[in-house]
């Protein structure tokens, strides 16, 4: 497979394929490719995943086999809801930081949706949870993820205005917002747009551009 399913298959290889090893008409990290790019693209159901891949089928050829063609709707919804969630994440995490580094200061859009018809009650498996990021600037999608309990969002979330209580001598949150739309010595402060709604930064965001700031101070 060639970029981008290469970038997929080297981020999700280690993902346990729950099927047997014999009779599964389908590659697993084929329908990881296929089920991604169809949900940044839009698809909210697995029905709607099957449309896409079909619709683009030329498209996917370029990258990867599809040997037995598209994966029916109802076989996507299978092989998901019986993926070991903890392997998805991580593997989720490994693919978005391989972009990381370029896109740090880069303004940074957000939407969430849950995937119909992908829980499992039988398996008590819960629906498949996705998060895409959007940065704005190299209009790129950076990340994409599954089954995100709360307490795996690992940087604290900030209002520009609890940014700014948040700093030594209290800047205006004006200030806060002109790190990011401008920057200082070239270093942007990293945000997050939540749906259409308000613009807001981490502590954690903080603390790299006021570090990304005096180093670029001494040089």
């Amino acid at each position: 497979m060639n970029s981008p399913a290469a970038i997929v298959c080297k981020s999700f290889v280690n993902v346990t394929d729950p099927r047997a090893e014999r009779g599964h008409n389908h590659d697993l990290l084929e329908v990881i490719f296929i089920t991604l790019t169809a949900t940044i693209c839009g698809a909210n159901s697995w029905t709607d995943v099957e449309r896409f891949a079909n619709g683009k089928i030329k498209w996917f050829r370029r990258y990867i086999k599809l040997e037995n063609g598209v994966p029916s709707h109802d076989t996507l919804g299978r092989i998901f809801s019986r993926l070991d969630t903890g392997e998805f994440l991580a593997a989720m995490h490994h693919w978005v930081d391989q972009f990381a580094r370029s896109l740090r200061g880069k303004g940074i859009a957000i939407d969430g949706k849950v995937l119909r018809g992908s829980f499992d009650r039988a398996a008590a498996q819960s629906p498949l949870h996705t998060m895409a990021a959007f940065a704005t600037e190299t209009r790129l999608v950076i990340r994409q993820l599954s089954g995100i309990p709360d307490e795996k969002l690992t940087e604290d979330v900030l209002s520009l205005s609890q940014a700014a209580r948040e700093l030594h001598g209290r800047p205006h949150p004006s200030t806060i917002w002109r790190w990011a739309k401008r920057g200082v010595n070239g270093v942007k402060l990293e945000t997050i747009r939540i749906g259409s709604g308000r613009i807001y930064t981490s502590k954690q965001s903080v603390a790299r551009f006021l570090e990304a700031t005096q180093e670029s101070a001494k040089s």
